[in-house]
């Protein structure tokens, strides 16, 4: 969508519903769980970055702590801290985050970090539940 105000009634009925799946605590959804947070996560980027919007710390805050859901062994986790971190960094607000040695976003200060497409797109996964 180009129009702002169309997409933006969209993407909250759509972040919504993305939310309660990270949320849910039934068993079904909590092993797709890392693919919605990825889903979410990437998308809500994609969001800000077309639109050009000043995302608050409570939606930030909300993002890190579903990031911090993921296992670090998980495959997808490695391309959604990356995507945050270059958020962050562009939207001056890395001081959310916990910079700890041992923390997934270390290693990206100090680099130049862009966001191409291919780091917000997610592959989709189809599995026997």
């Amino acid at each position: 969508m180009m129009d702002y105000n169309e997409a933006k009634e969209l993407f909250a009925e759509g972040e919504a519903r993305m939310k309660n799946l990270i949320e849910s605590k039934e068993f079904y959804k909590e092993k797709a769980k890392p693919f919605s947070i990825n889903s979410y996560i990437l998308e809500k980027i994609r969001y800000i970055q077309k639109f050009n919007i000043d995302p608050d710390k409570k939606e930030l805050t909300y993002m890190n702590n579903a990031i911090n859901m993921v296992s670090d062994a998980d495959p997808y986790k490695e391309k959604m801290c990356y995507a945050f971190y270059v958020l962050l960094e562009e939207k001056n607000k890395l001081g959310i985050l916990d910079m700890s040695m041992d923390g997934p976003y270390v290693k990206y200060i100090g680099r130049k970090n862009e966001l191409t497409e291919s780091d917000l797109e997610y592959e989709s996964i189809v599995e026997d539940m």
